[in-house]
């Protein structure tokens, strides 16, 4: 089963559970500021969609060891963005 496949078949697994747990009725929209949102939406494509393909992509067309460097540099791309955030706050 692909990677794709198995993302989707999760998201619906989680999806279907807040579902039955009655989740869905008591989110209240309107207590989301659109800067949240955007967040949201910022983490869901660079934090996941855009890095996922990309690591993907790299595992496909390099060495396996430059793949496994992935574990060293997020923490450190990570840590970087934090201070950067901290110190503009």
């Amino acid at each position: 089963m692909s990677t794709d496949w198995q993302l989707l078949i999760g998201r619906l697994v989680c999806t279907l559970t807040g579902a039955l747990a009655c989740e869905i009725g008591s989110v209240e929209l309107g207590a989301f500021s659109l800067r949240s949102v955007l967040a949201l939406g910022l983490v869901v494509v660079f934090g996941s969609w855009l890095a996922f393909t990309a690591y993907a992509c790299l595992l496909q067309n390099a060495p396996l060891p430059m793949g496994a460097s992935y574990a060293h540099v997020n923490p450190l791309a990570a840590s970087c963005w934090v201070c950067s955030s901290s110190a503009r706050s």
